[in-house]
């Protein structure tokens, strides 16, 4: 466990299935993150995605004895007020850290949360870093540079994405939020595509505001 002190836990998830299965994983998601975050103070990212795993793991074989591939895709980012420190540790996603003018990617472990068709007992690497005051980080689903678009109807893509947050990183975030959605918006209408998946971006400057 994490000492206890003034820190901020933020969850990006983008649950798999659509319709009710969909909604069941994101309803029972919610509920053990506050049992696992609140009831048993667990804070530290690596533990918070294993104990979740585990429990959601658990509650779909107890429904059903096939295996089913149903689970959700995550990144968890603990910050340490006190010390300025920042934890991070992904299922299946990455996190972007935009540092004086340069973005890195943070590469989380190869499992997702829940989904029998991987090994059992999975550890969730651990990222650990001093923040710096004008650091931005970003969590995401894949919804974003998956989107079809562009004149050739191809997907707008991770390295698009990294430069579009690059060129806007230093705005306000709720300015940095329209742009985004102006981008996201501009290229679909380029060839007429229909948005294929829910998106989530959110945007976070540790010692500031957040934007989703």
């Amino acid at each position: 466990h994490l000492p206890m002190v003034d820190i901020k836990i933020v969850v990006a998830a983008d649950c798999t299935g659509h319709g009710v299965p969909g909604a069941f994983m994101t309803i029972m998601g919610n509920d053990l993150l506050n049992e696992i975050v609140n009831d048993q103070c667990v804070h530290k990212p690596s533990l918070i995605l294993k104990q979740l795993d585990k429990k959601v793991r658990a509650t779909l074989q107890s429904q059903s004895e096939e295996k089913t591939d149903d689970g959700m895709d995550m990144t968890v980012i603990t910050i340490d007020e006190t010390h300025q420190k920042l934890y991070f540790s992904g299922a299946k996603n990455s996190i972007l850290l935009v540092r004086r003018g340069d973005v890195f990617r943070l590469k989380g472990s190869i499992y997702p949360v829940g989904s029998a068709h991987y090994k059992a007992n999975r550890d969730y690497q651990l990222h650990v870093f001093e923040t710096q005051p004008d650091d931005v980080i970003y969590m995401f689903s894949d919804g974003f540079q998956d989107q079809f678009g562009g004149p050739k109807g191809q997907k707008f893509m991770i390295k698009r994405f990294r430069k579009l947050l690059l060129d806007h990183y230093t705005k306000p975030m709720e300015t940095q939020k329209q742009v985004l959605a102006e981008a996201l918006d501009s290229w679909m209408q380029e060839s007429q595509q229909s948005q294929i998946d829910d998106i989530l971006v959110i945007g976070v400057k540790p010692w500031s505001d957040f934007c989703v």
